[in-house]
């Protein structure tokens, strides 16, 4: 658990991050005006330029929480994912089935269909086990509820974790290095989890162990906050 001073933090921020989200989305949004107008077009970049911190920060949470009271032991581990199966496992899949099933029915419908085509392919045109798993939970792609990408992430991250950690006991800076060119550039070969999830999650992680990289060290509190700043 953490305290409840830390509970209310990650509260206040939660809300402005979700506004965040919701801006970027919008800012694709193309509203159809006779002559462009600049300051409208400057606003939404703006806005959407300052909400672009909202996924890294998501991100930088999720990995502030998994890893706050974390003890490096099995009995610690299997306990986390224990959690994570109730808080993430069984929603996601949950709702990727709820909107799999209405989509299913709508594009059985004559009326409905051509409202739920999309750019995926009909699910009447799927031929193997794999077709119905990669729009369930996106294995080549975005889930059937896009935006559970995120969850999706997080989980396949908790699960590597183990791994993931031993290359950061032991070559963080070039970690970091690596992870950060590939985040800027968009540069990254596999689709699942993105660079952002995999950089952001473990960057708190990589600031508590700085003893590897600083003779100053730093707890976890703190280098949840020093990645904020500088986001």
């Amino acid at each position: 658990m953490i305290s409840s001073e830390s509970s209310l933090r990650l509260n206040l921020l939660r809300f402005p991050l979700i506004v965040g989200v919701v801006f970027i989305h919008a800012s694709a949004t193309k509203v159809g005006l006779s002559q462009p107008v600049f300051i409208v077009d400057f606003v939404r970049n703006f806005i959407s330029s300052i909400a672009a911190v909202s996924v890294p920060t998501f991100f930088l949470m999720s990995g502030y929480l998994f890893f706050v009271k974390f003890s490096w032991s099995k009995q610690s581990y299997i306990a986390k994912l224990k959690t994570r199966v109730k808080t993430l496992l069984i929603p996601f899949l949950f709702w990727n089935t709820v909107a799999f099933i209405i989509v299913a029915i709508a594009q059985a419908i004559p009326a409905t269909r051509v409202f739920f085509s999309g750019n995926r392919p009909p699910v009447s045109s799927f031929t193997s086990i794999f077709d119905y798993l990669n729009m369930l939970i996106g294995i080549t792609g975005l889930p059937i509820a896009d935006q559970f990408w995120f969850i999706r992430d997080l989980m396949i991250l908790v699960l590597l974790v183990p791994f993931l950690s031993i290359i950061i006991r032991f070559l963080p800076l070039p970690f970091i290095g690596v992870m950060l060119a590939c985040w800027l550039t968009g540069i990254w070969i596999l689709y699942v989890p993105s660079s952002v999830a995999v950089l952001f999650f473990l960057l708190v992680l990589i600031c508590h162990q700085s003893k590897k990289i600083s003779s100053v060290p730093i707890n976890l509190d703190q280098g949840f906050s020093y990645c904020i700043s500088l986001l």
